[in-house]
């Protein structure tokens, strides 16, 4: 899934440019860019070099110490790599730290639970519980001084997805689950919708000032082997009205099958075991 789902992008990577012509449509809704730097462990005078990369996906590396999605992020954000010190003038271990210092609109993080097994010489599945959340903030995982950019914008829409939950269990107390089209929600919203337009005013670079996202779409692989399984894939049903994070209705696309289920199935097909485990997640 992993395979056809990048030759899949890199298709349209390459066949869906933007009306100016120099941009990619799949390039500016999706790429990420990350700001990397360079140290040498063995000689830490060395001078430290920066380079800035872009890619369309992030990883989430999964290891025996590896319980939740963020931690599996920075993981593979941070590895030790062996090249030529020129300082010593011989092979030494450097670390590179990598941090998102561009945010994408959509966000897709790749699970890696397939790996090279040299003692079978084949591939195997790692079956690790890897928790992942509805709602993703990413604010630890960018630089430092995208994060003091973000941290206002970060701050208002927690409050406000807080406020409307609030509302939203209010109103179904009441027995009015729904009140998004009463003048004053309408009112409320356009309040909010301006408070966030002054914060990101400055910075609207970023495809996401927040860092907030919300899982919209998976593929999840079922089967303890690598070479075999059952790919099956996920969507959020979008709603005209709020529904709280963990109350949203999905569709399951299982071949031609097609049916709903609630979010909390999504949430248990988080690894353990040789059922449908989530393998790509996208966020936005």
């Amino acid at each position: 899934a992993d395979e056809a789902w990048t030759q899949l992008i890199s298709a349209l990577l390459s066949t869906l440019t933007m009306s100016s012509g120099n941009d990619s449509f799949i390039d500016r809704v999706m790429s990420i860019e990350l700001t990397r730097s360079l140290q040498c462990t063995d000689a830490p005078n060395e001078t430290q070099t920066t380079s800035v990369d872009k890619v369309l996906k992030l990883e989430c590396n999964i290891s025996v110490a590896t319980n939740f999605l963020v931690s599996g992020i920075i993981d593979s954000l941070n590895q030790q790599l062996e090249k030529t010190s020129p300082t010593l003038g011989r092979m030494a271990t450097y670390t590179q730290r990598s941090r998102l210092s561009r945010l994408p609109q959509t966000l897709v993080v790749h699970m890696v639970r397939f790996y090279w097994r040299r003692d079978i010489q084949k591939k195997a599945k790692i079956m690790r519980k890897v928790k992942f959340p509805l709602q993703l903030d990413v604010l630890e995982l960018v630089t430092d001084e995208l994060k003091q950019q973000m941290q206002p914008c970060n701050a208002l829409v927690k409050q406000i997805l807080a406020e409307r939950e609030d509302r939203y269990k209010v109103a179904k107390r009441s027995g009015n689950r729904h009140t998004d089209n009463s003048g004053q929600e309408e009112d409320t919203r356009r309040y909010e919708r301006e408070r966030f337009r002054q914060l990101v005013g400055a910075f609207d670079d970023t495809g996401n000032p927040s860092g907030v996202y919300e899982l919209s779409a998976m593929i999840t692989h079922k089967g303890a082997s690598a070479d075999s399984g059952h790919y099956i894939g996920w969507t959020r049903k979008d709603s005209q009205t709020f529904t709280p994070s963990g109350e949203e209705d999905w569709f399951k696309f299982d071949d031609d099958k097609v049916s709903t289920v609630k979010a909390d199935k999504i949430l248990s097909m988080d690894g353990g075991g040789e059922d449908s485990v989530a393998y790509i997640l996208v966020y936005r």
